[in-house]
């Protein structure tokens, strides 16, 4: 009975860590250009979701638009300032150091805007795909920034491009794998004091 007394403590322990050890949080940098003008540099932060993205997963972001065409621009979009974010059916999607948008996918979109904007709808960044939701008229594919004076815009293709991303994490150890190499050597300590 005594010898199964370590290993109950040591399967024990390591559920309670690894049960707790919930997904982290991810920052995606966006440093990208729209058109030959436009440009929005940022972050966007995910709860950690690996697959396809919805309206939840999306944390935070704080996006800078800009463009010399615009003279109302840079504009800001920010979740703690009222910003809001939109996601259509599987148009956006997360890798462990990715966000990619699907132009492929028709009917999705992806809109980062301003509700309280005079037309609710700029300052935006829209990106949509052929039969995607509209936005003060835009229309077919396309990539997009809103400013409260107008457009600059692109037509992307037929792709997958990432629209944020990140160097690959570094390997450090997760707090449910760490400990379980604490739990090892306690239950390896135990084991060797049982045999002496």
């Amino acid at each position: 009975m005594r010898k199964l007394f370590l290993p109950a403590v040591a399967c024990t322990l390591w559920l309670m860590f690894t049960g707790s050890a919930a997904a982290a949080t991810i920052d995606y940098p966006v440093n990208l250009m729209v058109g030959a003008a436009g440009s929005i540099v940022g972050d966007i932060t995910t709860d950690g979701t690996i697959g396809t993205l919805h309206n939840g997963d999306i944390v935070s972001f704080s996006l800078t638009l800009d463009s010399p065409n615009s003279t109302t621009a840079p504009e800001t979009l920010a979740s703690n300032s009222g910003g809001s974010v939109f996601i259509g059916p599987g148009g956006l999607a997360a890798s462990a150091t990715a966000l990619t948008f699907d132009f492929n996918n028709s009917g999705s979109f992806l809109n980062f805007f301003s509700p309280n904007s005079a037309d609710g709808c700029s300052p935006i960044w829209t990106l949509r795909s052929g039969g995607g939701t509209t936005c003060n008229g835009i229309t077919g594919t396309v990539d997009a920034i809103g400013f409260s004076d107008g457009f600059v815009e692109t037509t992307p293709g037929s792709d997958n491009p990432i629209i944020a991303g990140q160097e690959a994490p570094p390997t450090v150890p997760e707090p449910a794998g760490l400990a379980m190499i604490v739990v090892g050597l306690v239950s390896m300590i135990g084991l060797r004091k049982l045999r002496f």
